[in-house]
């Protein structure tokens, strides 16, 4: 992830999808930073554009290790979004519809 937000909405102005992997950050400030970046492509008109993901690729990023799991981007991470103003049609976007718009190319 390129932490760039002008990046961001330069991209996202082309028509590009903005993907933004492990959404949570090394630390509270970090995933704040996303959830502003989130917050301020959603208000461009851009959230049709918007992929979210959270890598699990270490034994500690699993839940039965601590780690945020799986299930952190749909619920943790919905959780955070809530609380910074998307709505249920936002999160059915985020978390459904973005992700098969891009895998099936519609």
């Amino acid at each position: 992830m390129v932490p760039d937000h002008d990046y961001h909405l330069a991209l996202a102005r082309r028509g590009a999808w903005v993907q933004f992997d492990t959404v949570q950050g090394g630390s509270a400030y970090d995933t704040g930073q996303r959830l502003d970046w989130l917050r301020s492509l959603a208000d461009a008109g851009h959230l049709d554009q918007v992929l979210l993901s959270q890598d699990v690729c270490l034994r500690t990023d699993y839940a039965a290790f601590g780690g945020p799991g799986y299930a952190y981007v749909a619920t943790t991470f919905a959780d955070l979004l809530r609380a910074q103003g998307f709505d249920d049609a936002d999160l059915r976007k985020l978390l459904v519809d973005n992700p098969r718009r891009m895998l099936t190319g519609e």
